[in-house]
């Protein structure tokens, strides 16, 4: 699901269309997904060319990237472990969700088989997936909670969204706040690294566990 969601969000589209340049060629690590012809004869190069440069082909290009890790990575289950749950410890539906829902770093390239290397990603609004490294054992600090919504706004290009009108507004405004008097772009780093080094606050559940 998250890594058909992350070639789908409309701020990798471009990364999307450039990858899909490389499909056929040989050289790519998408070799899984091939082009045969039904006699075992060679495919023209205009016949392959037009199919790659398709629009059709460009968008169902993201299906093929989505199930790389399962099929280029032979460690991709262990990667699992990593993973974490994070629980609200009151239970309150804190975290909003925008239209750039899943927070990675900055200026981090993506691996093209396995881009969600860190990452956050709000399950619910009291329920937060995340991996980072290193990866989470412990609490972290109640203001974390602002940081993550702060790195919503700041990553999202159209809209944000919560089920308490008034708790988002109250954001907004927060956050016009951060972009007048504070530096904005090391918000979604900052974020990373409380949940890196952070304690005390929330519950922390390994991804393959019950929640509590």
């Amino acid at each position: 699901f998250l890594t058909s969601l992350y070639w789908r969000l409309p701020r990798n589209i471009a990364t999307t269309e450039d990858l899909s340049e490389g499909a056929f060629t040989g050289t790519d690590p998408f070799d899984y997904f091939e082009l045969k012809h039904a006699t075992g004869g060679t495919i023209p190069k205009e016949i392959v060319e037009a199919i790659r440069s398709s629009d059709g082909f460009k968008k169902s290009f993201r299906l093929i990237l989505a199930v790389a890790p399962f099929l280029k990575d032979k460690e991709w289950g262990t990667k699992l472990r990593n993973w974490r749950f994070l629980y609200a410890q009151d239970g309150k539906r804190n975290y909003i969700v925008g239209d750039g829902p899943i927070l990675m770093r900055r200026g981090a390239a993506p691996h093209p088989v396995n881009p969600l290397d860190e990452f956050v990603f709000p399950v619910s609004g009291n329920i937060i997936l995340a991996k980072v490294t290193p990866p989470v054992k412990q609490g972290f600090p109640a203001e974390f909670a602002v940081q993550y919504n702060m790195a919503i706004f700041e990553s999202a290009q159209r809209f944000v969204a919560c089920s308490d009108e008034q708790f988002l507004r109250s954001l907004a405004e927060l956050y016009k706040v951060y972009v007048r008097f504070a530096p904005i772009d090391p918000l979604v780093d900052n974020m990373f690294k409380t949940l890196s080094g952070g304690s005390g606050g929330n519950k922390i559940s390994p991804l393959l566990s019950s929640p509590p």
